[in-house]
């Protein structure tokens, strides 16, 4: 490690984990359908969790929705971390559709690489 960049060393090996770390084509789907899903899309996305939201019978269809993405990751991660890695993508295309200033696919990739350490 370099005296002059001494957290340097930290971010190689934090790169060399994340290089490590496969994620399943299916992890980052959603995330990846909100850079590139036209806007009704994603209107329509959000305006479903909010009807879920105020109407509990909706809630059946979020819930199904969530079942699959999580058995999707459930494949590669145990049950607790595919629950929260979940929750992150859906927050992390939530805060895309809704952003001025979007996240590039580069610090989405870096925030699950993160969330996985």
């Amino acid at each position: 490690m370099s005296s002059r960049h001494p957290s340097r060393g930290r971010h190689e090996r934090g790169r060399r984990r994340a290089r490590a770390v496969r994620l399943p084509p299916g992890a980052t789907a959603r995330s990846r359908a909100a850079r590139s899903a036209d806007r009704r899309d994603l209107v329509l996305t959000v305006e479903l969790y909010v009807a879920a939201a105020r109407h509990p019978a909706l809630r059946a269809v979020t819930q199904t929705w969530m079942a699959r993405s999580r058995q999707a990751l459930e494949r590669r991660f145990d049950a607790a971390t595919a629950r929260g890695l979940d929750a992150l993508i859906e927050g992390l295309t939530l805060h895309h559709a809704l952003s001025t200033d979007p996240m590039t696919p580069a610090q989405l990739r870096h925030a699950i690489h993160r969330f996985l350490r």
